[in-house]
């Protein structure tokens, strides 16, 4: 049994990414395995090169997604795309996956100045729309109606503000 007084932290600084024994572990995957043409350059070296998708890579668009879920040789949990429009190659995931603890997406140190959160996004977002369900009076009314209702009543607002405006101008006091 090793005595406790001889186990000590580690006096030698090491990079941590070296510092993994398996290649596995960093994800790596070799340019030349997606891009059979290459010749010694990077991926934005690639990007830079061609307008459409360069890789051997499939398109991920929904489409694609269906198709491997029915696969029915395969179980395909996610899979390598290539994103037309951005021209980045994509980890795309088809059986979703159920998070239970916090999700970051982006890097920000801002997550420190809000202490109850679940989700921490650092720039914007595209969502179909969002349900609050923390509020009885609007639980059941999405968010993109509320605000929607806001802005026609807001309109409708102006435009009676104007015509009153109208009606002030037009009477006298004195005659």
């Amino acid at each position: 049994m090793i005595n406790s007084n001889r186990i000590q932290n580690c006096k030698v600084d090491f990079p941590a990414i070296q510092g993994l024994g398996l290649s596995e572990t960093l994800s790596k995957v070799r340019i030349k395995n997606i891009y059979q043409s290459w010749h010694g350059e990077s991926i934005n070296e690639v990007r830079a090169q061609h307008n459409s998708n360069p890789f051997t890579l499939r398109i991920g668009i929904p489409t694609e997604d269906e198709r491997l879920k029915n696969d029915s040789i395969y179980f395909v949990l996610q899979y390598l795309s290539f994103n037309p429009v951005t021209k980045d190659i994509e980890k795309r995931q088809i059986i979703p996956l159920r998070n239970m603890e916090k999700i970051y997406i982006g890097q920000s140190l801002d997550e420190n100045l809000y202490k109850d959160y679940r989700l921490f996004v650092d720039g914007s977002i595209v969502v179909d729309d969002i349900y609050l369900k923390k509020y009885e009076s609007i639980k059941t009314q999405p968010l993109g109606r509320i605000i929607t209702n806001l802005i026609e009543t807001v309109d409708k607002l102006k435009v009676e503000v104007m015509q009153l405006k109208r009606k002030q101008n037009q009477h006298h006091i004195y005659k």
